[in-house]
């Protein structure tokens, strides 16, 4: 199962939207969209952060519904092979009582 990429926080989303157009070497134009990142007022930077904010959230959710359709499989799994592990430290395997 592959993991969940980790999303953009708000200054690389700024800087994929700053870097349309500009021409030169990735450090130069990420020293210059770092300068201009610094300048921008909260307001400018609002759109950035809310759009990072929903990213992670997306993110997140999407981790969770893996995590969980893993448990799910391992768990079937363990059902069919007779191995069934009780997590909070009752009994681990299949021969041993509670």
């Amino acid at each position: 199962m592959q993991s969940v990429p980790k999303p953009p926080n708000c200054f690389l989303i700024f800087r994929s939207d700053f870097l349309d157009g500009q021409a030169g070497s990735q450090t130069t134009i990420s020293a210059e969209a770092g300068v201009v990142w610094k300048g921008m007022t909260d307001a400018e930077q609002s759109p950035y952060i809310k759009e990072a904010q929903s990213l992670k959230q997306r993110a997140k959710g999407e981790a969770e519904r893996r995590t969980a359709a893993g448990r799910s499989a391992l768990a079937v799994q363990r059902r069919a092979r007779g191995t069934a592990t009780l997590i909070s430290g009752c009994f681990r395997g299949s021969n041993q009582q509670v």
